[in-house]
């Protein structure tokens, strides 16, 4: 007979009530949810403690959410650290996970290090997406013994929990992918031999890579962030600049002999910068313009060619989405610099 044949049999109702809680948990992607599920698990049971944790790249066990005693009175370093590398893994905790089985018991004599919360009675439940081990729930203190109906309904939840929690950690998985891709490109336009500029449709400074910034006169790239661009502007430029930023930003008819422009940038210190760019449109809830810059004369001293702006421009702009949504993520207050200028502004 199978465990949810077993179920029907006794209490499938409250069985199907704590399944629901928990799938609630994980409607919205947010930092609580493993609390919030553990919450659900703690309380089925009428348990005092409980621990949620999840297996690494490196097939470290990580702890994700911690619940009643262990989180108030554990002072072991190792449930402060949240990790447990699998050499250490050991007891009824080491055994259900290497044998991937619902293990309890309700013997009083446990071998716990100095400091550990006092166990009177502990579950440990594998959590198994298709046999593959992905983490672990334990709970314990229960007011009454562990039973088999308990390793039914834990049974039960962990069937339901696997898919939503793997779901989980191959979306964070990907994030983490994609936050590496996204440093990497900005880490080659923040110090290449070209200048990026954001500006949003009131022509304020959103985001700069280092190169400008130093050109400008800052030290950093985040000090130029919330500043105008027209106040880099000659006098003279600023009327015809801000109706080309408004073609570019709105997308007008004239957007498209905008996409180059050529312009004098002053620096802080009154240097003149002849500086050819070029523009597109980034739409993310606002209107925000991006704009890659060289040296007008940049094929005569470098080696940037107006060839190779072109190239970049046309394969990496325009091609590669991935640039576009990490610049869009940038601007969305997550990149340090951008984060900075928020702070002190």
């Amino acid at each position: 007979m199978s465990v949810f044949d077993r179920i029907r049999k006794k209490d499938v109702n409250n069985t199907l009530d704590i399944i629901n809680k928990l799938a609630c948990c994980f409607i919205k992607d947010e930092p609580i949810m493993y609390d919030q599920a553990l919450k659900v698990i703690v309380d089925a049971f009428k348990c005092d403690l409980g621990l949620l944790a999840l297996i690494d790249n490196k097939e470290d066990l990580i702890v994700e959410a911690m619940n009643g005693a262990v989180l108030e009175e554990c002072t072991v370093d190792d449930v402060r650290k949240a990790r447990f590398p699998r050499s250490q893994w050991a007891g009824i905790w080491g055994h259900a996970l290497d044998e991937k089985n619902i293990l309890f018991s309700n013997d009083k004599k446990f071998k716990l290090p100095n400091g550990h919360v006092t166990i009177k009675n502990v579950m440990v439940a594998p959590i198994l997406f298709q046999d593959d081990l992905i983490g672990n729930i334990l709970i314990g203190n229960k007011q009454d013994n562990f039973t088999e109906e308990d390793v039914d309904l834990m049974k039960a939840l962990c069937i339901h929990l696997s898919p939503i929690i793997k779901a989980k950690i191959d979306i964070d998985k990907e994030k983490a992918k994609s936050n590496r891709l996204q440093k990497t490109v900005w880490d080659m336009l923040n110090y290449a031999n070209m200048f990026v500029l954001v500006l949003d449709s009131e022509m304020t400074i959103k985001l700069v890579n280092w190169s400008l910034a130093t050109r400008l006169g800052f030290k950093h790239e985040s000090e130029p962030l919330g500043r105008c661009w027209l106040d880099f502007l000659e006098p003279k430029d600023i009327e015809w600049l801000k109706a080309v930023h408004h073609a570019v930003t709105y997308s007008t008819k004239e957007a498209e002999k905008y996409r180059e422009v050529i312009n004098i940038v002053v620096a802080l210190d009154g240097t003149k910068l002849k500086i050819k760019w070029f523009n597109a449109m980034i739409n993310h809830n606002y209107n925000f313009t991006f704009s890659l810059g060289i040296f007008e004369e940049a094929e005569l001293k470098t080696e940037v060619t107006e060839d190779s702006i072109r190239a970049f421009y046309r394969d990496v702009i325009e091609k590669d989405k991935v640039m576009i949504k990490g610049l869009k993520d940038m601007l969305n207050l997550r990149h340090p610099a951008v984060c900075q200028a928020e702070k002190t502004n």
